[in-house]
């Protein structure tokens, strides 16, 4: 009984998605799918029709066509059977071919009155629909092989097939069911196509406007970057200059054109986070957030030369995302380098600390610090591109922007806290 009332619970939990594809087939392509949905709902109610016309003709007394319908029938299943092992092209072809003249029998036999010559219409409309542009040639010609059997089923008499008599209420009954069978698949493929219409026209006013974006971003970089890139290289030169005149100060004019060069190097690992980010496929996989913490902390404090900064590290061990681990990393980067740049030394105890939790299926990771803080009125500019509170500011205003877009690519968010003097708490969260 137990085992009963499972198996009933799991075919309704199957969706229909689920019950024609398969429920581990991922179909990356919008079209392609719709597609594959369509061509099964076709098989479907050409499945259903079949065994409907099995019992009208029992009801009716009338006989000799049983064996037809049931290949018709056995046509709806092969389809679906084969859309499941993903041979779309081989199920549409099948289908198309055997329903055609599946229609021209029927419709060669029964009086015109029945109303079949209508699913010629039906078939001609799958034809475009099922193979698609790519194939359209190949649609034309089952269009032409529709028009030709309707011609023939209508105009030629054929000796070996007898005519059938039917009576007048079993006319209507057919004429009836034929026409409202065309009329559901032809509403099924009209809307078919407006919705890969509708999607195409919505995906390309995304584009125009992640383009229009793009180009805005593309200007105002090239010109802030190059601004920023003539700067460290204008004050080397004139750090050069300088050591010339005063050979004592050497030592100090070369560790200023270090820091410059440093702040060069910065800029450009910026700049290549922000390329890799824009132009790189999203590759989701497990990601262990602890170890991605320590290795990130790891490589900005060797960088940094040991700070006067206690970094604490709270995420649990076995704390794990699903996401792309070399954009969590450029997010995490960003905000840990962030903390450790505007960190307060004159506090007794700098810190940052990294904190995750689970909230909801949502990972919501913290980076927190007690460094110098935000003023409250530039807290919804920080993420604009190279927003810079001051010309005192260090960095590029690039880290933050692309914290921000990072995060956009793999569907997460960004909040942040802060007040001057007290510190800075971000908090990011990512699904999975």
């Amino acid at each position: 009984m137990v085992t009963v009332k499972i198996s009933v619970y799991l075919v309704r939990a199957m969706s229909f998605r689920d019950l024609v594809l398969g429920s581990n087939v991922f179909i990356p392509s919008r079209v392609d799918y719709r597609n594959a949905i369509l061509r099964s709902q076709l098989a479907i109610i050409t499945f259903l029709v079949a065994i409907a016309y099995v019992f009208i003709d029992v009801y009716h007394g009338v006989d000799g066509n049983e064996p037809y319908y049931l290949g018709v029938a056995m046509l709806g299943l092969i389809t679906v059977i084969l859309n499941r092992f993903q041979k779309y092209r081989l199920a549409t072809v099948l289908f198309l071919l055997s329903i055609n003249f599946f229609i021209f029998y029927f419709s060669a036999i029964d009086p015109f009155g029945s109303g079949v010559f209508m699913l010629f219409a039906v078939t001609s409309l799958m034809a475009f629909a099922l193979l698609g542009f790519k194939n359209r040639k190949l649609a034309f010609w089952f269009i032409l092989l529709s028009m030709t059997l309707f011609l023939l089923s209508y105009w030629v008499d054929f000796d070996f097939m007898e005519e059938r008599v039917y009576s007048k209420e079993y006319l209507q009954f057919s004429y009836t069911i034929n026409f409202l069978v065309t009329l559901i698949c032809c509403i099924a493929i009209m809307y078919f196509l407006m919705d890969i219409h509708h999607h195409s026209e919505k995906s390309i006013l995304e584009k125009n406007e992640q383009l229009q974006k793009a180009n805005a971003e593309l200007d105002r970089f090239v010109y802030s970057a190059s601004h920023d890139l003539r700067a460290p290289l204008s004050s080397l030169l004139g750090l050069i200059e300088v050591a010339k005149l005063d050979h004592a100060g050497a030592d100090r004019y070369l560790d200023m054109m270090k820091n410059k060069i440093h702040d060069l190097e910065d800029f450009i690992k910026e700049i290549i986070s922000y390329s890799r980010n824009a132009r790189m496929d999203v590759r989701k996989q497990p990601v262990n957030l602890r170890k991605t913490v320590e290795d990130v902390t790891e490589a900005l404090t060797f960088s940094a030369g040991n700070p006067d900064i206690c970094i604490e590290n709270m995420v649990a061990d076995d704390m794990i995302l699903h996401t792309d681990g070399l954009r969590l990393k450029i997010v995490l980067s960003n905000l840990i380098d962030n903390s450790l740049k505007y960190r307060d030394s004159k506090k007794e105890k700098p810190f940052i600390r990294i904190e995750a939790m689970n909230k909801d299926g949502v990972k919501v990771i913290m980076v927190k610090d007690n460094g110098v803080g935000i003023d409250q009125i530039y807290l919804d500019k920080i993420f604009n591109m190279f927003f810079r509170a001051s010309e005192q500011s260090k960095g590029s205003g690039l880290g933050l922007y692309i914290v921000k877009e990072t995060l956009n690519k793999i569907n997460g968010s960004i909040k942040v806290e802060s007040s001057l003097g007290t510190g800075t708490t971000f908090m990011v969260s990512i699904q999975g």
